[in-house]
């Protein structure tokens, strides 16, 4: 726009030398300074717009180097987690190899083992609980009198509300 408008003056300009009157050369000559003076506010706008654009350049690169420096915390945690993780990995499967061991040692049979692991993958962390004051601790409700005479005989039994496995905590709060 400052462009066109510069070479409109050059033109006018140029026309001055061809005007024949003096009220053409002073209307002339009025025109070319009032397009010299919008000249002037689109350069002082464009001034502001520079100005501008340095300060987003520097704020630009401010917050490049922020940005590098979370991406290198950023980094370093992820490398701290792929660490805790390998560790992790490595102990479950240690802790995976002992429970085969113990499991290889108790004997237990595979029906047992079966109904356990199914238990655990429905009630989470808790498989087997104890008959606390004839109630289950896992859901909390009454367990009938004959199975907990039934688990002192070493019955392996589970609730009838929750369906976890139970076993008698303390065999001298039965008696």
């Amino acid at each position: 726009e400052l462009k066109s408008k510069e070479e409109a003056v050059e033109k006018q300009k140029s026309q001055l030398s061809q005007v024949k009157t003096n009220k053409e050369y002073s209307a002339l000559q009025t025109e070319i300074e009032k397009m010299k003076a919008d000249n002037s506010l689109l350069e002082e706008d464009i001034l502001v717009f520079m100005e501008k654009i340095d300060d987003m350049k520097k704020k630009i690169s401010a917050e490049k180097e922020v940005v590098a420096v979370e991406a290198k915390k950023v980094q370093a945690e992820k490398q701290h987690l792929e660490s805790e993780i390998k560790e992790l990995e490595k102990k479950s499967g240690e802790l995976l190899s002992q429970r085969t061991q113990k499991i290889a040692q108790a004997e237990i049979k595979p029906e047992i083992m079966e109904l356990y692991e199914r238990i655990l993958a429905n009630k989470g962390e808790t498989a087997i609980v104890p008959v606390r004051d004839g109630t289950c601790a896992g859901c909390f409700m009454t367990v009938r009198p004959q199975v907990i005479n039934e688990l002192c005989l070493g019955k392996l039994l589970t609730c009838e509300t929750c369906a976890r496995i139970l076993y008698v905590e303390n065999e001298n709060e039965v008696n």
